[in-house]
């Protein structure tokens, strides 16, 4: 039964974790995700390789 109860906390733990990384990263994006926002086509922006776009709305240009 021993081995049993490390599976099942080792599981919970697993699960704890999981629960939040996700909280953590749907709470992230929120905020420093302001340039996908704008973007009204999300699908066309896989990585974010597209710095050289002279965005006349971004801060980082200024």
């Amino acid at each position: 039964m021993s081995p049993h109860t490390e599976k099942r906390t080792d599981h919970e733990l697993q699960n704890r974790t999981t629960l939040l990384a996700i909280n953590i990263l749907t709470r992230r994006p929120p905020l420093p995700q302001p340039e996908l926002l704008p973007d009204p086509h999300p699908e066309m922006t896989f990585p974010r390789t597209d710095p050289p776009r002279p965005d006349p709305g971004t801060p980082e240009t200024l």
